[in-house]
């Protein structure tokens, strides 16, 4: 299955929201899409961008007819360690999503150009192991993230 129909497949896909608990509806709601480097190579971002504003104007158009009342914050980020884009939807607030590094708020087309122009992937056995620290240790890590509500 290609990219575009991951994406078009997440606004069938079944939710759970429950306010009282978002570290599992992180666990049930967040979808990891991957695609190879050559169809990397193929896409735009103008179509992932547009595969994901039909997916969220379907979830939407659902949500309403379901008579959803809790809030639900649909939000993509691109995962540059697993050469990912992920999908989830919460009910938290923006401000609030559970990641581990401080978040920014970001233009889907940012997210998702950051997965389309990634550089190849790097092999595990192309990584040395130490246990000397590196400048990288004491940088702040930031999380790109594209969220909009969906219900």
């Amino acid at each position: 299955m290609s990219l575009l129909q991951f994406i078009a497949e997440l606004a069938t896909e079944e939710y759970r929201l429950n306010p009282a608990d978002s570290l599992q509806e992180t666990r049930d709601n967040t979808w990891l899409l991957s695609c190879s480097e050559d169809e990397r190579a193929k896409l735009t971002v103008a179509e992932v961008v547009g595969a994901y504003k039909l997916c969220v104007a379907a979830l939407r158009t659902r949500f309403a007819a379901e008579g959803l009342l809790t809030p639900a914050v649909f939000y993509v980020w691109h995962d540059e360690q697993a050469g990912q884009l992920r999908s989830s939807i919460t009910s938290l607030p923006p401000d609030k999503l559970l990641f581990g590094a401080t978040v920014r708020q970001a233009q889907l087309e940012h997210v998702v150009g950051d997965l389309l122009n990634a550089a190849s992937f790097i092999a595990w056995s192309e990584l040395e192991v130490t246990d000397e620290p590196t400048e990288d240790d004491d940088r702040e890590y930031f999380v790109d993230v594209w969220h909009t509500f969906v219900a």
